[in-house]
């Protein structure tokens, strides 16, 4: 089962529901304006992305916050997203409950071929 991380109102998050519902691809969808995070699924992005690939820089909510974040960012990098989660590159994905290398945090043309492959 796939798990795509995102927010509806989102452009890529609903273009990429949109291309998986034409697929008849089942996932699971979780609006990060409602759920809740866990430290140990932010833990397995971490590992398997880095906090690079994770972390939207260019975003609102990166800007709005980033003064106001001490120098101990990578030390406090979950308890800041847990927080904030709109910092976070979307969509993000799971494959049966874990991250997959091969679906990094976006929706590209790479990610429609490994997932029709």
């Amino acid at each position: 089962m796939i798990n795509v991380y995102g927010l509806k109102n989102c452009d890529r998050c609903r273009k990429t529901l949109n291309w998986l519902l034409s697929q008849n691809i089942e996932n699971n969808f979780f609006d990060l304006n409602e759920f809740q995070l866990k430290k140990d699924i932010i833990k397995n992005w971490i590992n398997c992305h880095g906090q690079e690939k994770l972390v939207n820089k260019k975003s609102k909510t990166w800007r709005e916050i980033k003064n106001e974040l001490s120098d101990n960012f990578e030390v406090e990098t979950i308890e800041i997203i847990i927080k904030f989660p709109k910092i976070l590159k979307r969509p993000l994905w799971e494959l049966n409950g874990r991250s997959d290398d091969s679906l990094p945090p976006g929706f590209e043309k790479t990610h429609q071929e490994f997932l029709l492959g």
